[in-house]
């Protein structure tokens, strides 16, 4: 969670309000008003990963690291003192490992090599497989 400590301060009154506003029904139209005007502005930023993406959770720390220690970024300064961004950095496990092969985004299946792959720097297998056309 990101925000001013002033935001971080109200955090049970926040969420107490953004819960409410998750259900309206209880509500009446002056309450809601009420804490649309009040709540600062939340930004859920949810960092999954599939089996065939470079992980995401490298993302989340880069924007977690940008949003609390950039400066002169009018951008990230509104954003840490205007709202509350929370940032979830979930993993897929199997997306970590990073993509198979190129074969399966052009729907070919994939023919193993016999030798084990190999990771590179950036983290992904090298092509170390053929596909074949059927």
């Amino acid at each position: 969670m990101i925000g001013s400590p002033e935001r971080i301060a109200r955090l049970d009154e926040v969420k107490k309000g953004l819960r409410a506003l998750a259900d309206p029904r209880s509500l009446s139209a002056a309450e809601a008003d009420r804490l649309l005007r009040e709540l600062p502005p939340s930004c859920g930023c949810l960092h999954a990963v599939h089996g065939n993406e470079v992980s995401s959770s490298d993302a989340a720390l880069a924007l977690a690291y940008h949003l609390l220690a950039a400066q002169d970024d009018p951008a990230a300064e509104l954003a840490r003192r205007e709202a509350l961004v929370i940032i979830d950095p979930l993993e897929n496990p199997d997306g970590a490992r990073g993509p198979r092969h190129d074969g399966a985004a052009r729907g070919r299946h994939p023919t193993p090599s016999r030798s084990p792959p190999s990771t590179t720097s950036r983290g992904r297998e090298d092509a170390r497989t053929t596909t074949s056309s059927t």
